[in-house]
Order: structure tokens, then sequence, then C-alpha cells
């Protein structure tokens, strides 16, 4: 063997191993990445996408319409269901992807969703465990809502209750 030889082998075997680290490093780096998206997250690149929601109790089939961290609202063939974060208990058909939240989505809570339908008086349907509440949205506090039914009850329902809110 050559000293040439020797070295040239040398220099391939650390260009190898350095290689083999710099692939390590970029797995480590994806996997750490993936590691601090939120469900919530890759729901929001799933805009204009038709996915399948599970929650308790059932699931809703439809297209993805809008999404932040506390909710996401599908449109599906009977009518838009807002759909809390919190109640979702499977995904079928989410992306991988997971587009920066804007200033404003991060702030649309479930909390100022419910406040505009409450200002607005729209007809709603809440659906809690083995319930649906029909209604409009009359009042909403720190942790509940207050549905006010056609029959003149009014139910007070905690957010986290909240399967999902119909229009």
């Amino acid at each position: 063997m050559r000293w040439q030889e020797l070295f040239d082998d040398l220099e391939s075997q650390a260009e190898a191993e350095d290689r083999w680290r710099e692939e390590e490093e970029v797995a480590e780096l994806g996997e750490a990445e993936r590691g601090r998206i939120l469900l919530a997250d890759r729901l929001r690149g799933c805009v204009g996408h038709r996915l399948v929601v599970g929650v308790d109790g059932g699931s809703h089939t439809g297209t993805v319409i809008e999404a932040t961290r506390s909710w996401c609202v599908l449109r599906t063939d009977v009518r838009d269901v807002l759909v809390p974060s919190g109640a979702i208990r499977w995904v079928d058909g989410a992306g991988r992807t997971a587009p920066d939240p804007g200033a404003a989505e991060s702030r649309l809570s479930l909390a100022h969703v419910l406040r505009r339908l409450a200002s607005q008086e729209v007809p709603v349907r809440v659906v809690v465990a083995g319930r649906t509440v029909v209604g409009r949205v009359e009042a909403v506090g720190l942790d509940h809502l207050e549905v006010a039914q056609d029959d003149g009850t009014t139910i007070a329902v905690p957010f986290p209750a909240v399967t999902s809110v119909a229009l």
C-alpha cells in the first residue's frame, strides 16, 4: 500500500463519518421540530382539505374552512360545525405541515367566537356529552356559555364539555 492510498482511504472514511453525523443531526432536528407541533397547528395546515374529526360520541366529516389553536370549523354536508380543540379525540386525514399562526388568529379563542354568536343571536346546536342543546348563545362567561332554548329555559355549559357548535 502506498502512502497516498492510505491517506485517500482515511480521508474517505472521515468524509463518510461526517456525512453520517450530519444526517443524524438533521434527523434529530426534524424529530425535535415535530415534537413541538400541536395537532391544532396541523389542522391549520388542512384549511381547504376534507378530513374526519373524531369527538366523544361520534365524528364530523367535512372540509376545514378555518382553524386556530383553540378550535376548527368544518363545512359538512349539512352545516358548518365548530369543534373545540380540547374535544378532538382523533383526526383522519390531517397533514403534517403546521403554518405559523397569525397574530390575530392566535387570539381567537372559543370564547371570542361564542361571544360573537351571542351578539348576532344566531341559532346554534351545542353538542355536549349525550345531549344536543338547541337555541341561541345568550351569554359567555370566563369558562362557560349559556344557551337560551326555544322553550324559555337556559342551560349553562362549561367550555370543556362542548363537543361541537353547529350553525
